[in-house]
Parts: C-alpha cells; structure tokens; sequence
C-alpha cells in the first residue's frame, strides 16, 4: 500500500467528510455506518458505559487489623481506637483493610494471609 500525499489526504478528507454530510441531509448516494450516525458524545457515552460493565469486581469489604497494637485486647474497633490507623490493600488476597499504624514494622499481609486469626 502506497501513502498519500499530503493534498491526496485532505481532498479524501474532505471528500468524506461532504458525502456524510450530503447523506445527513437526505441525499440518496449511499448509507452510513451505525458508528457514523453517532455524534461524538454520543460516543463517548457509550465507551464509559462499556467500561463500567467489564466485570469489575468490587470493592472487598474492609477489615480491621490490629496489627501488634501494644494494647491489644482492648475491645475497641479501629473507629473507636485512639491509636493511629491506615489503609492499604494486602500484598496477598487484595481486599482492602484498615490496619494500627506501627512505626516499627511495615503492614504488607492481612491477619488472615500472614495466618494468625484472631
């Protein structure tokens, strides 16, 4: 396949962009794609709706960690605590938790993957 030239393009271009516009108008020289009739919002509409139903897992449910709290059992929840807390998803099964900040060691697992469970 040969390239164009640069007049060679835009006249085909042009030449498109005028028999879209001549068939919207009611010319009978031809018919338009499904994805020609769609205005470019319309578009755009559609490829956010696509990607919202790929099958996107959801969020897991978030737990609680205590994570060697040096208070631990309290009886408190991590809301209720004063002791500084995060969240982070686990290295391991992915769901999301709510973990006691410790300046010592770094959170990677949830209480389950590391295979304590309390």
């Amino acid at each position: 396949m040969t390239t164009l030239k640069p007049d060679e393009l835009h006249r085909k271009q042009l030449t498109s962009r005028n028999t879209k516009a001549l068939i919207d108008a009611g010319k009978k020289i031809g018919h338009l794609t499904e994805q020609q009739k769609k205005s470019p919002s319309q578009k755009r509409s559609e490829n956010i709706r696509k990607k919202l139903n790929r099958g996107i897992e959801p969020v897991a449910t978030i737990g609680e960690d205590c994570n060697s709290c040096s208070k631990y059992p309290c009886g408190n929840t991590i809301q209720t605590c004063d002791e500084p807390s995060r969240k982070n998803r686990c290295a391991k099964c992915g769901q999301v938790i709510v973990y006691r900040f410790v300046a010592e060691g770094e959170w990677k697992y949830c209480d389950v993957c590391r295979g304590g469970f309390r």
